[in-house]
């Protein structure tokens, strides 16, 4: 690789957030619950903000200055394939477990840009009322017992949000990379969708070049329709570079998770790739803001849902959130 390339840190507004909730009785969630989040959110945030109770945002008069929409069909407000401005991430430590009365139950969140950010406390409002009407076909009904704000400076939780309480102030988080490792490994914690040629790319076709340009291609365009300082024009040369990088010791395979639609009244598979692999080499200088960016807003498709999360693992990192 001796091809210098000089680039900016990109950059995105964020605010990681974690709502905690109390499970009212003996009940079991299935392993992933990304999937039964978003249905019940949207409903509930459609609920709480629609005013008009028109069946479709469509040609609404109120279409650009409504959060639902902004937050759950923003490629009605800017065009087909436009990233929603959230991530949802389901907890990990009972997935999969009862929960019984009094237990609780994590759900991770990330808002982009300075929009989204403002809009904290419909969001907040929206899963205190999902929690209430239950998740899942089983309906399980969680309380919100509050929600915190990832403090980086910290590299803690703070408490922001007590229901019945005001709503502390939050500042966006400023995600800084931090130096460079010479070495590094990546675990990919939930499945990565990602699409070449049309089709889902497969545990034994993917590369470094490939993830990067998962990562890459997501934070360009949370950043051109949310807002945000990204150096684009670098994008074809990073990619090019990308290319020569190679994968040490990957141990990837395909896994498939369950999901419920509620519009096909039917259960669906949704599959990527997880595992991981190590990245050995003195100059990933020109990619790691982006992969360090990548881990707030995940990559690939079905990023709302909690899928292509990712974790680097290296020598020296400062804490990140755990949900």
């Amino acid at each position: 690789m001796n091809e210098a390339i000089q680039t900016e840190t990109p950059e995105l507004p964020l605010g990681v957030y974690r709502a905690r909730f109390r499970a009212d009785a003996a009940q079991h969630l299935p392993k992933w619950t990304g999937s039964a989040w978003r249905g019940v959110f949207g409903r509930a945030l459609r609920c709480a903000v629609c005013v008009t109770r028109a069946r479709s945002c469509e040609g609404c008069l109120l279409l650009r200055n409504c959060p639902y929409p902004y937050l759950f069909e923003t490629p009605l407000l800017a065009g087909s394939g436009a990233p929603t401005p959230y991530v949802l991430v389901p907890g990990e430590a009972r997935r999969g477990h009862g929960e019984g009365p009094g237990e609780t139950v994590a759900l991770g969140l990330v808002l982009i840009g300075e929009r989204a950010l403002g809009m904290l406390p419909y969001v907040i409002h929206a899963l205190e009322r999902a929690g209430e009407r239950g998740l899942t076909t089983r309906r399980v009904h969680l309380a919100l017992e509050g929600v915190q704000a990832w403090d980086s400076g910290a590299g803690a939780w703070r408490p922001i949000y007590t229901p019945g309480a005001p709503l502390a102030g939050a500042s966006p988080l400023h995600v800084a990379p931090p130096p460079v490792p010479r070495r590094l490994t990546v675990h990919l914690l939930s499945p990565l969708r990602m699409r070449t040629r049309g089709c889902l790319l497969r545990p034994e076709a993917m590369d470094f070049a490939q993830f990067f340009r998962a990562v890459a291609r997501r934070i360009q365009a949370l950043a051109r329709v949310h807002g945000g300082a990204v150096d684009s024009a670098v994008y074809p040369r990073l990619v090019r570079l990308a290319a020569e990088v190679p994968l040490v010791d990957p141990q990837l395979e395909w896994r498939d998770w369950v999901r419920y639609s509620s519009r096909q009244r039917t259960r669906m598979r949704i599959g990527g790739v997880i595992g991981r692999f190590l990245v050995e080499d003195a100059n990933l200088a020109p990619f790691w803001p982006w992969l360090w960016l990548g881990q707030w807003v995940h990559a690939g498709r079905s990023t709302t849902m909690g899928l292509g999360r990712y974790r680097i693992e290296a020598d020296g990192l400062p804490p990140l959130p755990e949900w």
